[in-house]
């Protein structure tokens, strides 16, 4: 059938606030979901919300009861909207991390004013994700046509929004929520349980070099390695038989994604952050719970503040037996990254989004990118892209 959805909190459609629909093709463990989950806590005040998810889509993070859950079929996606944009009187469509052309393709059929895409990974990924699947540039030439189209492209770092905003999409900058304020009043008396969270794959996120650097790691300290997330093609059971190969299977646990995924970053000493891109919000959090964070060097638009920077698994490794045997170094890892989300407000980041989705402009400064800059970064991962700079602005 065209419309599915799930009970109502009351039966009703709330007509005194304006509607606000998130429209998440997939709800499964990520940062750009979870970052759906807080935005909609966050905004349950002053909007009615809503989250538009694929029928046989399992919600893996908690949302608002006052939050009504819509279901997309596989048939015509743009003519779903259209009807449940008819028949709950929604006013604006918040795409989030839709890199697929289809589901972007629907935003069309929306009035402009109506629009706006969630970014919460960085430009050159949706580049990176589209080579993976096309040698041709014509998916990047679809993609940049639709966000042309799109009010508002928000981004979660201040460098991902100036890249966009080269490509004449209107971008802004707001950062993802604050999950803990609470900081570890004691850091020496942890377990040496280092943790990677996230999707598991060797690509992106590069999964098993961070078993390569435990291999190091606990031949100078009896520690574990707790890897939590979902896992791609059989990448599960690849590091399962990798840690074999190591003969540290009791050492390494392969577990799937926790709702109650707090559990680790409190239990956790040390994050792993091994990918080319991604797991921003994981490593926030980290931050946030006052786990430092070791992270290979990334292009430039990652916000690395307060996480120690590595080359390669073997200064990961030496970095990270550093922090589980030095108590002092561990001290000065852990403020640099209170210090890294200190300004981040949770209060100021509803406010900026009201203000977005009333159609408001909000003051902040975007630092400058060159074209020249921008080449550079499309080198740092390697890209060939012949093409791109058609769709940007003339300087």
């Amino acid at each position: 059938m065209l419309l599915m959805y799930l009970s109502f909190c009351d039966g009703t459609i709330q007509q005194q606030k304006q509607s606000v629909a998130f429209v998440c093709s997939q709800f499964n463990p990520g940062g750009a979901e979870f970052t759906t989950s807080q935005l909609l806590n966050l905004l349950q005040t002053n909007f009615s919300t809503y989250l538009i998810v694929n029928e046989n889509e399992t919600i893996w993070f908690k949302v608002p009861e006052q939050t009504q859950i819509l279901r997309l079929n596989s048939s015509n996606v743009s003519a779903q909207l259209l009807s449940f944009q008819s028949i709950f009187n929604i006013q604006k469509f918040i795409f989030v991390e839709s890199w697929n052309i289809s589901i972007l393709r629907s935003s069309i059929h929306l009035q402009q004013d109506q629009v706006y895409f969630l970014s919460t990974l960085p430009l050159l990924t949706v580049f990176q994700s589209s080579i993976n699947q096309s040698s041709e540039n014509e998916i990047f030439k679809q993609q940049l046509f639709t966000f042309k189209n799109i009010s508002k492209v928000i981004c979660t770092t201040k460098q991902d929004a100036a890249l966009w905003s080269q490509f004449s999409a209107n971008a802004v900058y707001i950062p993802t929520p604050l999950n803990n304020k609470l900081k570890r009043i004691s850091q020496n008396d942890l377990e040496p349980n280092v943790i990677v969270i996230g999707t598991m794959d060797q690509f992106q996120r590069r999964t098993n070099l961070a078993v390569d650097s435990f291999y190091q790691i606990q031949k100078k300290i009896n520690a574990k390695l707790f890897l939590v997330g979902s896992g791609a093609n059989g990448m599960k059971s690849a590091l399962l038989e990798l840690a074999k190969i190591y003969k540290m299977e009791q050492k390494v646990k392969i577990l799937d994604f926790y709702e109650n995924i707090e559990l680790f970053y409190e239990q956790g000493a040390v994050l792993l952050s091994c990918g080319e891109y991604g797991q921003m919000k994981t490593r926030q959090q980290a931050k946030e719970y006052g786990m430092p964070v070791v992270s290979y060097k990334k292009p430039a638009e990652f916000n690395q503040e307060g996480e120690i920077i590595v080359d390669n698994e073997d200064q990961m490794a030496e970095e990270t037996v550093k922090l589980l045997t030095d108590f002092e170094y561990r001290r000065t890892a852990v403020e640099n990254g209170y210090k890294a989300v200190e300004d981040i407000n949770n209060d100021l980041i509803t406010y900026n989004w009201i203000q977005i989705l009333n159609g408001q402009e909000i003051e902040q400064t975007l630092p400058k990118v060159t074209k020249k800059e921008l080449m550079e970064r499309i080198k740092e991962v390697d890209l060939d892209i012949f093409t791109l700079f058609e769709f940007m602005e003339e300087e």
